[in-house]
């Protein structure tokens, strides 16, 4: 028999039997579960479903011989928490209208009904690093360490690494570390990008941890570009009923204008942020607009031309790009 040692359901647990005799048919197999090998003082000795092994069972002619690999879920049971039990097995075969019962074989657990436990400091401490070159070719590293979660009673099988960027929303998966190792180097980061993470732990019951551990925004910003990565999104969107998110990065603190022209070159928005606040501040930075104009009305539908220029000193000799904005309706 194999399995997970620790398991996580007080009322249930799944086991893997293989057995096998050299001659006659496996007719039934027997389970229990006790305190000890072979007793069934937790769950009586019971059959195992037929039709599971009808299902399972395999004969071959030649060998005159049978053998049964199966997983069985076995639910009901009632096992308390940090307690040790024993899974016990036997089976009982058929040769010419007679029956032979095997020995019994077990197997122990234990049952862990909770999640790893954090450490009290529960930051993610990330170290960037460049390597050398130029800005077209340097490789942007992150070094992660952080204090391993805790589990007395299983210990930690693994812990998950996720991210996300400023410029997608979302959280993936980017790393397991397995055992209690704490510490991961991330490399190939992508320039003029915010980086966040967060780490949870899985112990040896395959119980997870809640997301405890988070880190700072860390920017991956190389010098010579002030402003960099413009996108919007949803693009087009339908100002009637929703609103963009502008995104950008900034590659350190300064104030910049957001302006926003109509196909005609005419000014239908401007707005001003501040070195320091969200839409002026180093990393990634979103602002929404509505598709109103700076008279509060909603404007037509049609591709609408912006521009994010820095302001002050910062803004000599320095070239826009145009992002182009679709509005439906």
């Amino acid at each position: 028999m194999s399995g997970n040692y620790f398991v996580a359901d007080p009322s249930s647990l799944i086991r893997e039997v293989k057995t096998f005799v050299p001659d006659g048919v496996i007719s039934r197999i027997l389970q229990a579960i006790g305190s000890a090998p072979g007793l069934d003082d937790v769950m009586p000795w019971s059959e195992v479903d037929t039709q599971v092994l009808s299902a399972h069972s395999v004969k071959s002619k030649s060998l005159k011989s049978s053998s049964i690999s199966s997983t069985y879920n076995i639910s009901g049971v009632n096992l308390q928490h940090k307690q040790k039990y024993y899974y016990s097995v036997k089976a009982i075969n058929e040769q010419n209208s007679e029956s032979f019962e095997s020995e019994v074989s077990s197997v122990p657990f234990e049952v862990d009904l909770t999640p790893p436990k954090s450490a009290s400091d529960k930051k993610i401490h990330v170290y960037s690093s460049v390597s050398e070159g130029s800005s077209n070719n340097a490789v942007v590293s992150h070094a992660l360490d952080w204090n391993p979660y805790l589990d007395e009673e299983s210990g930690i099988k693994c812990h998950e690494v996720w991210q996300s960027t400023g410029f997608e929303p979302k959280w993936i998966n980017v790393a397991i570390v397995t055992g209690n190792k704490s510490i991961l180097q991330l490399t190939d980061r992508e320039k003029n990008s915010t980086y966040y993470y967060k780490i949870r732990a899985i112990n040896n019951a395959d119980n997870p941890s809640d997301f405890d551990l988070v880190s700072d925004p860390t920017n991956t910003s190389y010098p010579g570009e002030l402003i960099s990565k413009i996108s919007n999104y949803p693009n087009p969107f339908d100002s009637r009923q929703k609103l963009t998110t502008i995104t950008y990065f900034l590659s350190k603190d300064i104030t910049v204008t957001i302006k926003i022209f109509d196909a005609l070159g005419h000014v239908v928005s401007e707005k001003e942020y501040n070195a320091g606040s969200n839409g002026g501040q180093k990393g990634t930075n979103k602002i929404t607009w509505d598709g109103t104009n700076d008279n509060g009305k909603k404007v037509g539908k049609g591709g609408y031309i912006m521009y994010i220029n820095p302001v002050g000193i910062e803004a000599t000799g320095y070239i826009a790009l145009p992002w182009i904005i679709g509005v439906i309706h």
